[in-house]
């Protein structure tokens, strides 16, 4: 080791004038586009990123326009995330890994990656040393083209242009042919063909050619070092790159058991194939890759393989299942492939494969009757059903699924508002002898639905009321579900559950997997509507249903209820069906126009009567509501920035801080001061910009870099009542930012407020931060900023777990009192153990109408693993479990997909 470093600081002593001389030339190019030019392979970007994109984008104008900012690398020999992980100190400095390497990092004999070696490179080739050009960039231009060698191993483990040859039983040439790989979030370990992955979201690459038709593929990976609560949840996933990509319709997820994942398919694919994608792990973890094998198969041979695999799974001829003249499409060969397969269930299947596991067994209702049979409290529940010129045979279904529950201490209370039918009287009445429970009354005139449902809350005689429309369905185990959550809660005041659509042929689709209670949510939506369920005399007090909100009074009850209400419990499972007629707001929230106007008024109504002063308005899109606060407001606000001041583009003149401020400049609250903390380094063309500003700087020093203290440091100079964190790679969109985060925070039980960040090109960086099993993930990152999310919640306000800190607003009496960020967080997730503390004190939120941009790649390193483990030992007990995202949904995406892995019924309820 010691002769290796005499060597290398020889080399530097003896060529150091034209490093120098190299390093001037760079730092004077007046367009810094060049210097990333340099060692940007267009052939290699094009194939790695841009094989998907059907119109002709220009590589490198796709780099510096978002590759850049998405962090992804300009050739095969630079690796961002490598670069950052080896060298801490650019990542805590938070640098971008391309400019220090092109600046500093070569001078200094910095590797670009695992695949290239700068020390190496300038020792063996004398003509590039004295040349004084940047060893990588001569490669690019010239050394690979002359066969030159770019490490003294030049086959390593880490390669991303990476030899594999592939084992396998068949001897065609196809079996064993060496096939490139390029690695994202993977870096190589000491065993062969070992990788660790270094993300949650690892991949592999694999350059082959397949033409369309059927292919074998077989492998094995082993794994070790999965945190133990992802264990059983991991998976390897193949994605299939034909001419339209990666799509997420077309990949095919292998469960990993007992730390092995065997593959052993025959796949199919209409179009010829380009690459193949493997995501070998979803968390963090190593694994090796012991075999992998690929090839094309002829029809007959795919055939055998295929139909000798169904009779096993299915014990029949799939020729025999097939319907008489059949014409067979690609999409029949594909889920009968699929089906034939070991892989998991596609995204489509995922709640037909739900609604299968959660099937009842007749096990299970011996269960649920013993359950019930050893209940301390056995509520009764009223159901209250409205009817107005009902269809008899969904009306007839609607009570069905009433009279058929497991839960037997329940009444059921018809009001018949008018219909004037005999065949309805006729039907009400006949349901009426066959069940004593049954309570119906018949009107002769119309009143509305509030006049009927409170006709029917006059007969009630039970604790609990239940509210049922009278074309719906509610599961067979609904109101034993409801039962054991009051035992389970006995001061529950209002329950809710999840819920699902039911069409006219009586399939289930379009479930809704709802948040446990969310306040700020509710105010946005009626997202808790069915089925719910309310403490009789609660209702009463707040006096029952009001007409003047007709079409929307479940929605104003469950309101006024909710205020007052001691515990609300939420049912994660699907308790109710919501039949979709064209007529019903299930099949459209246009499809009742004045119940959006009565909802409207409902939640103004709500908003009055509580210390939170708004004006209601239409939300994003039909059904969902907006609060607009009052423009009065004149508390101080502290905007605490900290900065590395670091220049937009090398040579210009342009910071990152500087647009910042502009853009602040802009807001519409005028009452704020700003706060920088700065490392004492801010240039002094930049300091004379500033002065524009009236600015409280706050110089942060450390021996070593925790951006916890350095926040920290900015709000004990802060002054303000309220405190905004945020970021200084910025600009913000919406000059009502402030105001928009005030008017939450200053909502009775909220603590803290997050906005919705935005990537340059309009795609979500952040919407609200949710605990997977995976660890912290922002939801909907990386969608369109226009999405709307599972029941609008990533374009309303409401309630997450923790929001990022790169836009925070807290009060600065709450920031005292709970101690500020944890130091102990240097770099990651210092933010969100801050918002799991805080809820301590109130609520979180989330709003959208606060938008920034976000240049999130400037600021942000890899991930210190120690931050990561200390998060995840810290908060076990809500990774995974967050009470903000449904469990019913995976904790491997982050566009609440439904799990691929559904409890069985027993699993849930004992």
């Amino acid at each position: 080791m010691q002769i290796f470093v005499a060597v290398y600081r020889n080399i530097i002593s003896k060529y150091q004038e034209h490093i120098v001389n190299y390093l001037r030339r760079i730092r004077d190019r007046k367009n810094s586009k060049e210097l990333y030019r340099s060692i940007f392979d267009e052939s290699w970007y094009a194939d790695t990123y841009l094989s998907s994109t059907t119109s002709k984008t220009d590589p490198f104008r796709h780099f510096i326009t978002h590759g850049i900012s998405q962090g992804l690398n300009p050739c095969e020999f630079f690796d961002s995330q490598w670069y950052l992980s080896n060298y801490a100190d650019v990542a805590e400095e938070r640098i971008s890994p391309i400019t220090h390497y092109m600046l500093h990092g070569a001078v200094e004999g910095r590797d670009p990656g695992p695949n290239f070696s700068t020390r190496w490179y300038l020792s063996e080739y004398k003509d590039v040393r004295e040349s004084g050009m940047n060893p990588l960039s001569h490669y690019i231009s010239h050394g690979r083209n002359e066969n030159r060698k770019r490490h003294e191993h030049q086959v390593l483990m880490g390669e991303i242009e990476r030899v594999v040859e592939f084992l396998g039983r068949r001897e065609s040439c196809d079996a064993q042919v060496k096939i490139f790989m390029m690695q994202h979030q993977l870096k190589p370990n000491h065993l062969p063909f070992g990788y660790t992955a270094m993300g949650s979201d690892p991949q592999l690459v694999i350059k082959k050619f397949i033409p369309a038709g059927f292919f074998k593929i077989k492998m094995r990976l082993t794994y070790n070092n999965i945190l133990e609560q992802f264990a059983d949840q991991s998976s390897l996933e193949i994605f299939i790159g034909d001419k339209y990509g990666f799509r997420s319709e077309n990949s095919w997820k292998y469960h990993i058991v007992n730390n092995v994942c065997i593959v052993d398919d025959v796949l199919f694919n209409p179009y010829n194939i380009e690459h193949i994608r493997l995501d070998p792990i979803d968390t963090k973890g190593s694994f090796q890759i012991e075999y992998v094998e690929i090839y094309s198969m002829d029809v007959f041979e795919a055939i055998a393989d295929l139909t000798e695999k169904y009779r096993k799974k299915s014990n029949q001829d799939y020729a025999q299942s097939l319907p008489r003249h059949k014409l067979v499409s690609s999409q029949d060969i594909t889920k009968f492939v699929r089906h034939c397969s070991n892989c998991e269930l596609d995204s489509a299947q995922f709640y037909e494969n739900w609604i299968e596991k959660r099937k009842i067994t007749d096990n299970d209702r011996k269960l649920i009757q013993s359950t019930i049979d050893e209940f301390p409290i056995c509520p009764k529940i009223s159901v209250i059903m409205p009817v107005f010129k009902s269809n008899i045979y969904f009306l007839d279904r609607a009570i069905e699924s009433i009279v058929v529950q497991m839960y037997s201490n329940w009444e059921l209370v018809i009001v018949d508002d008018g219909s004037n039918s005999e065949d309805l009287n006729r039907a009400l009445l006949s349901w009426r002898e066959k069940d004593e429970r049954i309570k119906v009354v018949i009107e002769q005139n119309n009143g509305g639905i509030a006049r009927a449902s409170n006709i029917a809350l006059k007969l009630c005689e039970g604790e609990f009321i239940a509210l049922v429309d009278h074309d719906d369905e509610i599961a067979p185990h609904a109101f034993f579900a409801v039962a054991q959550a009051i035992n389970h809660n006995p001061q529950a005041d209002m329950i809710y559950s999840d819920e699902d659509k039911i069409d006219l042929k009586n399939i289930r689709s379009n479930p809704f997997f709802k948040p446990d209670w969310s306040p700020e949510y509710f105010l946005s939506c009626m997202y808790t509507c069915h089925l719910g369920v309310y403490r009789r005399a609660l209702v009463d007090e707040v006096g029952g249903f009001r007409s003047d909100f007709d079409f929307a009074q479940d929605y104003d009850l469950a309101l006024r209820v909710s205020s007052r209400s001691r515990k609300i419990v939420h049912i994660p499972d699907v308790l109710y069906h919501w039949r979709t007629l064209e007529s019903s707001t299930a099949s459209s929230a246009d499809a009742k126009p004045t119940a959006a106007l009565a909802a409207q008024r409902a939640v103004q109504s709500a908003i009055d009567s509580q210390d939170f002063k708004g004006t209601v308005i239409e939300g994003p899109f039909p059904g969902s509501h907006r609060i607009k606060g009052s423009s009065s407001d004149k508390a101080k606000i502290s905007i605490v920035i900290p900065t590395a001041a670091r220049r937009i583009e090398a040579g210009e003149e342009r910071w990152y801080l500087l647009d910042l401020l502009k853009s602040i400049s802009k807001t519409e609250y005028l009452n704020y001061e700003l706060v920088i903390v700065h490392n004492g380094d801010i240039e002094s063309d930049l300091q004379s910009e500033l002065e524009e500003f009236k600015i409280t700087y706050v110089h942060y020093d450390a021996h070593e870099f925790n951006i916890a203290a350095k926040i920290n440091l900015g709000v004990e100079h802060a002054t303000g009542e309220y405190i905004v964190l945020l970021n200084d790679d910025m600009t913000i969109i919406s000059s009502d930012w402030l105001g928009e985060m005030l008017l939450w925070l200053k909502r009775p039980g909220v603590a803290g407020v997050g906005a919705k960040l935005l990537f340059p090109d309009n795609t979500i960086q952040h919407a609200g931060v949710v605990l997977l099993g995976q660890g912290p993930s922002h939801i909907y990152y990386g969608l369109d900023r226009k999405e709307l999310g599972l029941a609008g919640s990533a374009a309303l306000v409401r309630n997450y777990s923790a929001v990022t800190g790169a836009c925070l607003m807290v009060r600065k009496s709450d920031y005292i009192a709970i101690g500020g960020f944890d130091t102990a967080f240097r770099i990651n997730y210092n933010d969100v153990d801050f918002c799991l503390r805080l809820i301590e004190l109130g609520r979180i939120v989330y709003t959208p109408y606060a938008e920034i941009y976000h240049y999130e790649s400037v600021s942000k390193g890899e991930n210190p693993v120690g931050d990561f483990d200390l998060f995840n030992e810290r908060w076990s007990k809500v990774v995974g479990s967050d009470p903000f995202y449904n469990v019913n949904l995976s904790q491997r995406s982050n566009v609440n997909e439904i799990t691929s892995r559904p409890k069985t019924f027993a699993e849930t309820y004992f």
